[in-house]
């Protein structure tokens, strides 16, 4: 089963490798180098989760993976590296509106990963805060995408943004339902 899981994977790898390799992103050059290299670790970490067969493991990583992503966008978004384009009226003002939501986020992600990773049931209560967080961040970007016609543009940013949204939203399901069910405080109702 194991190998089945990494022929796939070195095959989503390349085809990876090859879309950011050969793709034409002349503004890009700095944030096309990091998200490969994002995709990479990604792929090594998720990879190993699978084969270990340790769901924990991998709930865990992509806590810290998804806290310390959305902490890169930012800090690519103010050195300039990840310019906001304002692909309709008001979506700069619109995306730039997200640093505290962002945040908050952020903060969840490496609190469910941190004491996850300690075995700490303190875990159970960031993790369900960040799938939450997550679905209605997901949730509004997609309406807002629908409303403003952006959903169906098919451009590289744009793609980039939708590939964004489902991760919030399937993620954030995933993160939800795992750390409820995995609740050892589970709540009790008397008859």
């Amino acid at each position: 089963m194991a190998h089945l899981c990494r022929r796939k994977s070195y095959t989503l790898l390349f085809y990876y490798y090859y879309y950011f390799k050969y793709m034409n992103l002349n503004k890009l050059k700095t944030l096309k180098k990091i998200f490969y290299k994002l995709i990479i670790f990604l792929y090594n970490t998720l990879l190993s989760s699978i084969i270990m067969a340790n769901a924990k493991s991998l709930i865990g990583a992509l806590c810290f993976i998804t806290g310390l992503s959305i902490l890169l966008q930012w800090i690519l978004v103010w050195t300039g590296h990840f310019p906001v384009n304002e692909s309709v009226p008001g979506y700069a003002n619109y995306f730039n509106a997200f640093v505290l939501a962002d945040f908050w986020l952020i903060l969840n992600a490496l609190l469910a990963g941190l004491f996850l990773w300690k075995e700490n049931s303190k875990a159970v209560l960031f993790g369900i805060a960040l799938g939450s967080a997550m679905v209605f961040f997901g949730l509004y970007a997609m309406l807002y995408d629908m409303i403003t016609g952006l959903f169906f543009i098919f451009t590289a940013e744009e793609l980039f943004g939708k590939f964004v949204t489902f991760y919030n939203i399937i993620i954030g399901l995933i993160f939800m339902i795992w750390f409820w069910l995995h609740n050892p405080n589970k709540f009790q109702f008397n008859s």
